[in-house]
Order: C-alpha cells, then sequence, then structure tokens
C-alpha cells in the first residue's frame, strides 16, 4: 500500500513537531510505539525513517522529502520475460 497525500502531510506534520522539539521525547515515543506502530505501520515506517535518516540529508531546517507525482508501477514478471533470451 501507499500512503495518501493526507497521510503524508500528517506524517510530515508530525515530523516537524518531533524535529523541532514541540514535543518531549517520551510524547514522542508514546505516539510512535504505542499507537502509531498499531494503528498505521507504513506512516510510523515513513516517520521513523524521516527522523532516522532525512535529518542528515536535508537541505534547510524546513526542507522535507520531495514528493513525486504520478505512480510508477514495476511488474517485476515483466521484467524477468523480457530480460530471458
Amino acid at each position: 500500500m501507499v500512503l495518501s497525500e493526507c497521510q503524508q502531510t500528517e506524517a510530515e506534520c508530525m515530523f516537524l513537531l518531533f524535529d523541532h522539539g514541540v514535543l518531549t521525547k517520551h510524547e514522542i515515543q508514546i505516539y510512535m510505539d504505542e499507537y502509531l506502530h498499531h494503528v498505521d505501520l507504513e506512516m510510523y515506517v515513513y516517520i521513523s525513517w524521516m527522523l532516522n535518516r532525512w535529518v542528515f540529508l536535508r537541505k534547510h531546517r524546513l526542507h522535507l522529502p520531495t514528493r513525486t507525482t504520478g505512480t510508477k508501477r514495476i511488474h517485476l514478471a515483466n521484467l524477468i520475460d523480457s530480460n530471458r533470451p
């Protein structure tokens, strides 16, 4: 599954709250581990990625990952068949 536009926006807002110190580490842990991990695993993974990796990749403090427009799907069966002699 893929996060909806609304879920991405919510995750990015939560990341900014965490990253700017609006919430304490204890509040973040409660939200992430005791709530979000069980309610929406994909959003949990996205926020975790931003917290653990994006802070090292961003250009400035308010910079967020670029959203892609449109979805590209790769069908592995097609790739496998196209590589056969």
